[in-house]
């Protein structure tokens, strides 16, 4: 009987000190703002240091208007929302691009 108590016993000490593996999903929302331009904003989804998903886009033009949006995850490391505004009779193409640095979202505009 003690045996099998310690057998037990063990066997929960061993578990308790395997340390667990998590997925380590995070979500991150991108936003970005130009005066008097644009704003827009998406969600990534990001479980393991890699880009899984990206959705929820929003955009809006403070002066003109959008004519199209499209959302594209380049890479495991990439995700990059493309913009067209029309202002008159001219056409913006602006880029909100997000890159995974260290499983830490960085911004850029292009």
């Amino acid at each position: 009987m003690k045996k099998i108590y310690l057998g037990i016993f063990i066997g929960l000490v061993i578990l308790l000190l395997i340390p667990s593996r998590s997925v380590n999903a995070k979500s991150f929302t991108i936003v970005h703002s130009n005066f008097a331009s644009w704003s827009a904003s998406y969600k990534i989804n990001v479980a393991k240091g890699k880009i899984k998903s990206a959705s929820n886009v929003r955009v809006s033009a403070r002066i003109g208007k959008i004519t199209s949006k499209k959302l594209k995850v380049n890479s495991t490391k990439r995700a990059t929302l493309y913009i067209t505004r029309k202002v008159a009779n001219v056409y913006y193409h602006a880029e909100l691009q997000v890159n995974l640095v260290k499983g830490k979202p960085r911004i850029r505009v292009i």
